[in-house]
């Protein structure tokens, strides 16, 4: 997913449950003929935490609307800039609070959010010190907790830092992630007893079995992590729907061994510039409504969840053009999708003749 400062700009319109521990799932293949997406990612700027607090009621209200019941914040901090009144040492804070905004109208909208750590900017670089970073979120994950464990809405922890096959491929930089993530995992359980949940991806032309395996037998034994969200990568043209699916294919029954449910994160943007499109600066724009359901279609049948990245700048109704272009459409393919299955389990209920009774 892409990085703070390249990223697409967020346009600000004028408008004005609990869960426990692991929520680890036995998933086997299946087909799914109208699979829907059932949450989304939000990106924190500069402008979407300076947001009013009815512009967040509005977001999660059309996500609602389209069946939406999981809310990721993707970080809370990006470099030394947090998007909330923080007290950790070293961090710029903001003066607004988007997170109680948003968990506020979470509970209302009875949507689940899980909130990610702070994410080191270097870190896209391959700079990454495991201990600097572990004692930054240990404080940051203590004063989350702290300062928003009243809201029923709260129900889990998101590690931002996006593991790879190109991970995979440098030990150093590998054993460092692995080892960082175990201890905030183990350290998110034992404080909040939430679960933790990471959206990793992979590049061009993966090998899925070497990657599936990869995780078998060296990530997930370390990381102590309750869900993965793997991102398919056709947003990013890194791959196609015929490259990906083989991966989410590998490493399904991995995931069931090590009793770790498994998301797809199908991307909801196409890029425009940027590696691997052009050597420009990095650019994106919603993508259309025919290639975002082909990639919904392609991962549902071997995940128990589909989300999306990223809402408020690709999919939301409050964004002119193609955003709410793409909103409409999805909104349109949900409410067919569910009349649909209401109508089949009415037709399966049996029916009594008026006036009968059942016998006891």
């Amino acid at each position: 997913m892409f990085k703070q400062g390249v990223q697409l700009a967020c346009v600000i319109a004028a408008t004005s449950l609990s869960t426990p521990t692991t929520i680890a799932d036995t998933v086997t293949p299946r087909q799914s003929d109208n699979p829907l997406v059932t949450g989304a990612f939000v990106q924190l700027t500069q402008a979407s935490a300076s947001a009013e607090k009815t512009w967040w009621q509005d977001q999660l209200a059309a996500m609602k609307a389209v069946g939406m019941d999981t809310l990721v914040i993707q970080y809370v901090g990006y470099g030394d800039q947090y998007f909330y009144p923080t007290q950790v040492h070293g961090a710029v804070p903001i003066q607004t609070d988007p997170l109680e905004y948003i968990l506020a109208a979470a509970d209302d909208t009875h949507i689940q959010v899980f909130m990610g750590l702070w994410l080191n900017d270097a870190f896209w670089n391959d700079k990454f010190d495991g201990d600097a970073n572990l004692a930054r979120n240990i404080a940051t994950l203590r004063e989350l907790y702290s300062r928003y464990r009243s809201h029923p809405s709260l129900a889990g922890w998101y590690i931002p830092e996006e593991i790879s096959d190109h991970t995979q491929r440098k030990p150093q930089l590998a054993e460092a992630l692995l080892e960082y993530m175990g201890r905030i995992s183990t350290l998110a359980h034992e404080t909040t007893h939430l679960p933790v949940m990471i959206s990793p991806y992979f590049g061009q032309r993966p090998d899925a079995e070497t990657y599936a395996d990869w995780w078998d037998q060296t990530a997930l034994p370390r990381m102590n992590i309750d869900i993965l969200a793997l991102q398919d990568g056709v947003g990013t043209h890194r791959t196609t729907i015929a490259e990906s699916r083989p991966v989410y294919q590998a490493l399904m029954p991995v995931l069931q061994r090590h009793g770790v449910a498994f998301w797809a994160n199908n991307e909801s943007f196409d890029q425009t510039h940027g590696w691997p499109v052009d050597e420009d600066g990095w650019a994106a724009q919603p993508v259309g409504f025919d290639s975002f359901i082909d990639q919904v279609h392609s991962t549902a049948p071997f995940v128990k969840k589909i989300i999306t990245f990223e809402f408020t700048n690709y999919m939301t109704p409050l964004v002119e053009g193609r955003s709410q272009e793409l909103y409409e459409a999805y909104h349109a393919y949900h409410a067919s999708v569910t009349s649909g299955r209401r109508q089949a389990t009415e037709t399966k209920a049996p029916r009594l003749p008026a006036g009968s009774t059942v016998k006891e």
